[in-house]
């Protein structure tokens, strides 16, 4: 009790802190623009972390109600002479406390209005109040009401079993109909946690199932004790191996009723727990329609389900079959379709940011630069010349980042070629003007020097991923930024000197130590996978 009222308390505390918030000069309906900034004071935001709070403790006690309270009212008798009847009832009488205070939040409860064509929030005291009556006032206010105390404050039995009051103690499982609000729980976990959605829509089905045969079960042997006769499928499941004038108990009673409701939904029909009266069967009846309905329906989407969470190797499969059908029909030689397999195993395995390319297009262009940054920020980082740059330079930058896989062997510069793109080494070894270029380095800086073409030949000497920055996407940046521009146009006249002097270099030790050069021919075209004939 004292959890629940710490987190009214809290609740409430966050709508008084809350000020009126002030409206801007617009020139239109200010009341609107106010309501965008906060909501008005003793208005409630649900997006609050104080809210979010009670609405995760209103969660856990409605799967308490779901789970408990069918049990309690198809099984149970209320009273206060055991222990564990004590706190079961006091238990629900914290529960109604709760709810009670659930159903005043919900009159200062602020709701978003998706009717409204540029959807806002609505924080109007009057609009909420209305709304809320004329929605789940009226049951939520039958919920709250303690049905569980008529049997404590009334001592007869005989007025105990009128039927009038056992139909007013089935009122009790009005509180069910706030199981369809969990959906805001939901949502806040969906948007809090990586969820894989396959994988949660089973567990919802799992747990889906197990509620309604847990509630048919109750439902079953509430049937009996609204009946009150002596004949029912209790005494004529139990006479075989019980004592007809003894009582099996509540726990006994609920396993079987949760056996037959099994049973049933699952079409099985074993026989054996079977109705005597006619209220019975017409509960059989409304069970077989419900409960085989949703067995069908859940185990058709399990299925369904358990195809898709295999989504991604189906594609590739089918990917596999159309090329080596692409590969027979064009009668390709055996070392290309190894070839041709080896690279599209190796782009499967392979992390590579390209493949979520529609996925970003979906998105605003802030969240697209914040998911390129956070992607291949570090990479355009190690880049010298980009390094310290300003962060909506390295957003538009790596925006323009395009990936490439190169297998071993492929030339991703040419000499003499023109030069289109800097490249960043994602993954794998590329060789090149004499070096090695690893995971981190870069190459291509050619760009920077204007349209000229490359000195060098750059070969990758594995299976290779490389970040592309084409020269018109990098123009088009510099555009928008000088100060970077004017930086790189530096950086490009520095890599034009350094160019002229490694070619200088080169010339002057070939001229010099050409015959030492000669004999380390081979292990240069080793190196670079092919020779460069003089």
């Amino acid at each position: 009790m004292a959890v629940v009222f710490k987190l009214a308390s809290k609740c409430l505390q966050a709508a008084d802190k809350t000020g009126e918030a002030k409206p801007r000069e617009h020139g239109g309906d200010t009341s609107t623009l106010a309501q965008v900034m906060s909501p008005p004071k003793f208005i409630l935001d649900p997006r609050s972390a104080a809210m979010k709070k009670w609405d995760q403790m209103t969660a856990i006690l409605l799967i308490f109600t779901a789970t408990v309270t069918p049990y309690e009212v198809g099984f149970l008798v209320t009273s206060l002479e055991t222990v564990g009847a004590q706190v079961l009832f006091y238990m629900n009488r914290i529960i109604d406390v709760a709810f009670f205070l659930d159903l005043l939040f919900n009159f200062r409860l602020a709701y978003f209005d998706p009717n409204i064509a540029t959807g806002v929030w609505v924080f109007d005291e009057r609009k909420i109040s209305y709304k809320y009556l004329g929605g789940m006032f009226f049951w939520d206010f039958i919920s709250v009401l303690p049905f569980g105390c008529i049997g404590i404050f009334v001592d007869s039995e005989a007025i105990n079993n009128l039927k009038i009051l056992r139909v007013v103690r089935l009122l009790r499982l009005v509180k069910l109909q706030r199981i369809l609000r969990t959906g805001k729980l939901l949502k806040q976990v969906e948007d809090t946690m990586a969820i894989n959605y396959n994988l949660m829509t089973l567990v919802k089905f799992i747990v889906l199932t197990l509620f309604i045969a847990h509630w048919l079960a109750c439902g079953w042997h509430l049937v009996v004790r609204f009946e009150g006769g002596e004949m029912s499928w209790v005494s004529n499941y139990f006479s075989n191996w019980v004592d007809p004038y003894e009582d099996p108990g509540a726990f006994s009673k609920y396993i079987a009723a949760l056996y037959w409701a099994f049973v049933t939904m699952s079409t099985i029909g074993y026989g054996d727990v079977v109705p005597t009266t006619d209220a019975e069967r017409f509960f059989e009846i409304v069970a077989m329609l419900c409960g085989t309905s949703v067995f069908a329906y859940v185990v058709g989407s399990v299925c369904t389900i358990v195809g898709n969470m295999d989504r991604k190797n189906g594609e590739f499969f089918e990917l596999m079959d159309s090329l080596n059908a692409f590969m027979a029909d064009l009668k390709l030689n055996a070392p290309l379709r190894v070839k041709l397999r080896q690279y599209f195993h190796y782009r499967r395995r392979s992390a590579i940011f390209g493949g979520y390319q529609g996925l970003l297009g979906l998105m605003s262009p802030e969240l697209q630069g914040d998911v390129a940054v956070e992607q291949c920020g570090d990479w355009v980082n190690k880049v010298p010349f980009f390094r310290n740059a300003p962060a909506p330079f390295i957003a538009s930058i790596a925006k323009a980042l395009q990936t490439k896989t190169f297998p071993q062997g492929e030339d991703v510069i040419q000499v003499s070629s023109k030069v289109e793109s800097l490249y960043i080494v994602q993954r794998g070894v590329v060789g090149g003007r004499g070096r090695l270029f690893t995971s981190g380095k870069v190459f291509g800086q050619d760009i920077l020097a204007g349209e000229g073409c490359a000195t060098y030949t750059a070969t990758a000497l594995s299976f290779t991923d490389l970040y592309g920055l084409l020269r018109d996407d990098l123009e088009e940046t510099l555009q928008q930024f000088p100060k970077m521009k004017h930086r790189l146009q530096k950086a490009g006249r520095i890599s034009v000197a350094k160019e002229a002097m490694y070619a200088f270099t080169t010339l002057w030790k070939k001229k010099v130590y050409g015959n030492r050069l000669a004999g380390n021919a081979s292990y240069i075209e080793d190196l670079l996978g092919k020779s460069e004939a003089e």
